[in-house]
């Protein structure tokens, strides 16, 4: 059984869904905190898909592609470093989210200026210096291990973990 990503509005959204294509047609599955995928529809073509998708969470314009691989839907996100997926608030990136690796928090003084006020490495090497240096350092362990690594952003704070498909 060959799994495809469901990817919309390329780069930004990708659902929690994977779809099974079958000789007749399409077969949805949902991703559930229980971290198992369970039977959410059935489609008969792409555009009965869209449609279920689109009818599911009120998209008014829906482009849908189906991918294969994890590998080609992290290609779509713009990253400054390799194997780092930078997520702001808004953005969906449904995968299984490992062990927090490094965590920051931040805020501005008076003037408007930028400064760090916390920031967790859990790698066990000494700590980074600067957020760049710990963006560094997370992009080289990634590409050691040959993983991705998302970067959450909430408010004034962020959150990098490793991930998988």
């Amino acid at each position: 059984m060959e799994m495809y990503y469901i990817v919309t509005d390329i780069p930004r959204w990708l659902l929690c869904e994977r779809v099974v294509k079958i000789d007749n047609g399409y077969w949805l599955y949902k991703f559930d905190e229980s971290n198992a995928y369970t039977d959410s529809g059935y489609a008969e073509d792409l555009e009965d898909l869209k449609f279920l998708i689109s009818a599911r969470y009120d998209w008014r314009r829906l482009e849908l592609f189906l991918v294969r691989s994890f590998e080609e839907v992290a290609r779509l996100f713009i990253t400054p470093l390799p194997r780092i997926i930078y997520l702001a608030r808004a953005d969906v990136f449904c995968i299984k989210s490992g062990d927090i690796l490094f965590s920051v928090k931040w805020d501005y003084d008076a003037d408007g200026h930028f400064f760090v006020k916390k920031m967790e490495w859990r790698l066990g090497s000494s700590p980074p210096r600067s957020l760049k240096d710990a963006l560094e350092r997370l992009s080289d362990y990634a590409k050691k291990r040959g993983v991705w690594i998302v970067l959450r952003e909430t408010i004034k704070e962020a959150t990098a973990y490793e991930v998988y498909p």
